[in-house]
């Protein structure tokens, strides 16, 4: 199993992703590998504070995240790409030090960047599908003041439920997505809260693009562990 895609943090993010909701065994030198290369991002030209950067082609193409939402500016694309980026590096776990090292540093950057950001947006970072991006990099971070700033955003996202299951602001399966990789009370809580529309996602339907058949699999993902 090969993660990486050389031409493209996306791309690999995404290679991530689909291995974890589907449930497959990551070995450990794929892991390795791929957390070896997030972390040689860090450095690279493009970088948002100092995570990991995007690719030229990922910054010359217009983004789509992994389940479907299009990004449509340069920052956007270097700040969740960069946010997505440092949680991978801590879900792979990787075991050499200096990637180990690597996903320390991006861990403390998560939680300063959102702490700075804090005073004048609470539960918040820049706009809603940023602050989306680096919850599960919070979470990652594990407790203290990354949990003081997640739980600040678990209230925010609580305030902006617009029933039946979908919330005003914050991009549905985009925040969905997040949320399933945080097993929090308040988590778990907002995902039964959606349930009712994963559910309608599942029902037959002729359509097979990539953003559909990735939006179904997070469905049953979440739906099976409900």
């Amino acid at each position: 199993m090969d993660l990486v895609n050389p031409k493209s943090l996306s791309g690999t993010l995404n290679s991530i992703r689909l291995a974890r909701l589907r449930g497959d065994a990551i070995p450990k030198e794929a892991r390795e590998k791929a957390a070896s290369w997030i972390a040689s991002r860090m450095s690279a030209p493009g970088s948002y504070r100092g995570l990991p950067a995007p690719t030229s082609s990922d910054y010359h193409a217009k983004l789509r995240l992994f389940t479907g939402e299009t990004v449509g500016s340069h920052a956007g694309t270097g700040c969740k790409l960069g946010f997505e980026a440092a949680w991978a590096l801590s879900v792979l776990q990787p075991t050499d030090p200096q990637t180990a090292d690597a996903a320390a540093i991006c861990r403390r950057r998560v939680i300063e960047r959102y702490a700075q950001e804090q005073a004048r947006r609470q539960g918040m970072y820049c706009c809603y599908s940023c602050s989306v991006a680096g919850w599960p990099a919070l979470h990652a971070a594990g407790g203290g003041e990354a949990a003081r700033l997640l739980g600040a955003a678990m209230a925010l996202l609580l305030a902006d439920r617009s029933g039946p299951a979908r919330w005003a602001r914050f991009p549905f399966w985009y925040t969905v997505l997040a949320l399933a990789e945080m097993p929090l009370p308040a988590a778990v809580e907002e995902l039964r809260y959606a349930a009712s529309a994963l559910e309608s996602a599942l029902r037959p339907s002729k359509k097979r693009d990539t953003f559909v058949l990735r939006r179904r699999l997070l469905a049953r993902h979440v739906l099976g562990k409900l």
